[in-house]
């Protein structure tokens, strides 16, 4: 009985580690995902800055306000993915809902806003698409 009982707890334990180290590489893929797209955006747009000297005062001033407002975004997004780090058991909302390929229209909307660029086909039907591919088809369009 005592063997049985160091080995159910070894292995709960093991359960336990495991369990945190997904819990850990699911929380950086997350800050990774939400982060990188809005840094890419600052970044082009600063690097726009730096290298074009033909840019009118209206131009440079709304280039600064897509960093500043890219900039301000991620923030808000980081204070929310670290936000759920930060509560206690059972304290946390729930999780922050995941794009899918329903939000792409938006995600191409803003990339436009930003002075993308961007030819879409409007006609594809994004409600059936399976939450996961749609998912990654998000994903692949905001790193595009």
């Amino acid at each position: 009985m005592r063997d049985r009982a160091e080995t159910a707890e070894a292995e709960q334990v093991a359960r336990v580690a495991q369990a945190k180290t997904a819990e850990r590489s699911r929380i950086a893929r997350e800050m990774h995902d939400v982060l990188a797209h809005r840094i890419s955006l600052v970044t082009m747009h600063a690097g726009a800055l730096a290298y074009r000297s033909d840019l009118s005062a209206d131009q440079m001033r709304t280039t600064a306000g897509i960093i500043q407002d890219n900039a301000h975004q991620a923030m808000v997004e980081l204070r929310e993915v670290l936000g759920i780090l930060r509560d206690g058991p059972g304290d946390a909302a729930p999780e922050m809902p995941q794009p899918s390929a329903v939000d792409l229209p938006g995600l191409l909307s803003e990339a436009r806003g930003s002075g993308m660029r961007i030819h879409d086909d409007q006609s594809v039907d994004l409600e059936p698409i399976p939450e996961t591919l749609g998912r990654t088809a998000y994903r692949v369009v905001q790193k595009g």
